[in-house]
């Protein structure tokens, strides 16, 4: 009888550490699943966007709940962000002169090497600039190796330096300006704005890859 009662007793004691396992798994896989940030409701506009850059540790916000959506990214963030996601090999190679306090030396020198930035007569990065929207999209074609899709010129991009690589950024759909017509090539790029920008980006070439790895092949439009 005692043999008995001390193997129920054990069975118990075994379901009970069990289902307290479980519980606890449950509780923090349901943590896992549901990141949330305090600026980033789900009615947001690019909502989806900056979900999958903080899901893929791309971009994490600040660790206080906010994401910053809507504060302004400087030209080492965009490098520390465009490193998460290619995930390129690092350089010890230092052109520049101005990098040696960031905190972000690794990813920009990562992204030079892979010919992502380019090095100018002063041999400044200027990491505590703010990204602005042609200096962006020179980014995006260089890191994805986007090409050419169709003809496409804005009203204040012709004659600009940065004319071709926004060109093939609205090609791709990746932008469609500022809906007048235009592209704002001095704006400064938001996180929020760049989340949206990466994020196509990234579709755009996952979608390219899938199609030629099918054979897949664009008919002309009649």
């Amino acid at each position: 009888m005692n043999t008995i009662k001390k193997l129920f007793l054990s069975s118990m004691v075994c379901i009970l550490l069990f289902s307290t396992l479980g519980t606890a798994y449950a509780e923090q896989n349901n943590q896992e699943t549901t990141l949330s940030f305090i600026d980033v409701p789900k009615t947001h506009w690019a909502y989806t966007e900056m979900m999958y850059m903080a899901e893929n540790k791309i971009i994490t916000g600040y660790g206080n709940g906010y994401f910053g959506a809507t504060d302004q990214i400087t030209r080492e963030h965009l490098a520390a962000f465009l490193y998460r996601s290619l995930e390129p090999q690092d350089s010890a190679n230092n052109p520049f002169v101005d990098i040696s306090e960031s905190n972000f030396k690794k990813e920009i020198l990562a992204l030079t090497a892979r010919l992502v930035f380019s090095v100018n007569a002063e041999k400044k990065f200027n990491p505590k600039n703010n990204m602005t929207r042609a200096e962006m999209a020179v980014v995006l074609v260089k890191a994805f190796d986007l090409k050419p899709q169709g003809n496409f010129e804005f009203a204040d991009m012709k004659d600009h330096w940065a004319n071709e690589y926004v060109n093939i950024l609205a090609g791709n759909k990746i932008t469609s300006g500022t809906g007048d017509g235009n592209f704002n090539p001095n704006g400064i790029v938001t996180r929020e704005q760049f989340s949206m920008f990466l994020y196509r980006t990234i579709m755009t070439v996952t979608d390219m890859k899938n199609n030629e790895s099918v054979g897949w092949v664009k008919e002309k439009e009649n």
